[in-house]
């Protein structure tokens, strides 16, 4: 899935040369790689529907497996995100292994409580823990063969939007765009010491 996007793209042009690959995505016209500007590498391209649980069938028909990624900055919405993991679940039913790009779940280790980073709607990272929480234990109960890879932070990013600039006085700086948006404090950690 996403084949035609960055983190799709990359994975299609791995086994280029070894196996068959099909790269299916919403924009079946661009090149396999990370967009038009990557070569090709000689895969079939496919349209899917992340919103059509046959389309994505017919994009999985006769393959052995299939890397999975859902498309969150293209629509910014968590109950979008668990819609489209829910219908890869489903359309993803009969392969003989699925790889499932997720991240890690913040609320493990930050309390929906816990004024230090805000709370939105049910989530303190939306992207990761609609992945992590719900979405990952979708594919464990279809009982799908499932390798599971979290990846926190897509370092590509740094040679994009968020890239880091020359102050004026040759310094380098990293800035996120975060408005008047609070980020959270860290809480200093108490660690027993061992002898």
């Amino acid at each position: 899935m996403g084949a035609t996007g960055e983190q799709g793209g990359a994975v299609a042009r791995g086994p280029a040369g070894r196996r068959r690959v099909r790269g299916a995505g919403v924009q079946p016209g661009h090149r396999v790689g990370g967009g038009p500007e990557a070569r090709g590498v000689g895969a079939e391209v496919v349209a899917a529907d992340l919103y059509d649980v046959e389309s994505l069938r017919k994009a999985f028909d006769g393959a052995y497996g299939a890397h999975l990624v859902t498309p969150f900055f293209t629509h910014m919405s968590a109950a979008k995100e668990l819609e489209e993991a829910t219908n890869l679940v489903a359309a993803a039913e009969g392969l003989q292994h699925v790889v499932w790009s997720t991240l890690e779940d913040t609320r493990e280790v930050i309390a929906l409580d816990d004024d230090r980073m805000p709370t939105l709607d049910e989530y303190k990272v939306p992207h990761f823990d609609v992945k992590g929480g719900e979405a990952d234990a979708l594919f464990a109960e279809a009982g799908l063969p499932t390798t599971y890879v979290r990846m926190s932070f897509c370092w590509n990013n740094l040679l994009k939007g968020v890239a880091p600039h020359r102050a004026e006085d040759g310094s380098l700086k990293l800035s996120l765009p975060m408005g008047e948006s609070r980020i959270s404090a860290s809480r200093p950690r108490t660690s027993a010491r061992r002898s």
